[in-house]
């Protein structure tokens, strides 16, 4: 199951991260990249906003730190500024610029990941967190 899940997750982060690059050649096709960029960062926020921001205020309570519950949600509003001004900036360095090297960066990226969690999955031995990891 476990070499299934491996497998999976590596050809599904290469198909993605050769998305970009098959987008960016082609005019019309380089009008879904915006389409995907708002369904990644609308996913991102979902999940966090539905999963790890709930855990996150779970174990601050747990660990009985005065002021955990707003500690919390003020760091995930700063996390997200901060990332959109990131995002923001670096899309006007990269449309200013012409980056080509930039899909290709992010296959790397990608790749990494996938071997990142490849290797946390490997390790994991309850079969229940490894389909969650997965």
């Amino acid at each position: 199951m476990k070499d299934i899940a491996i497998a999976s997750t590596f050809v599904i982060s290469v198909l993605s991260g050769l998305l970009p690059i098959i987008f960016n050649q082609s005019r019309k096709m380089r009008v879904f990249l915006h389409y995907c960029d708002a369904l990644t960062v609308g996913l991102f926020l979902g999940v966090g906003f539905t999963h790890l921001l709930p855990e996150a205020v779970q174990h601050f309570n747990e660990y009985h730190l005065a002021g955990s519950t707003n500690t919390v949600f003020i760091i995930c509003a700063f996390t997200v500024i901060i990332l959109q001004i990131i995002e923001r900036t670096s899309k006007d360095y990269v449309y200013g610029n012409h980056a080509q090297w930039l899909p290709y960066f992010l296959v790397v990226i990608l790749s990494i990941h996938s071997i990142l969690e490849g290797f946390v999955l490997g390790f994991e031995d309850d079969p229940y967190f490894a389909m969650t990891i997965f």
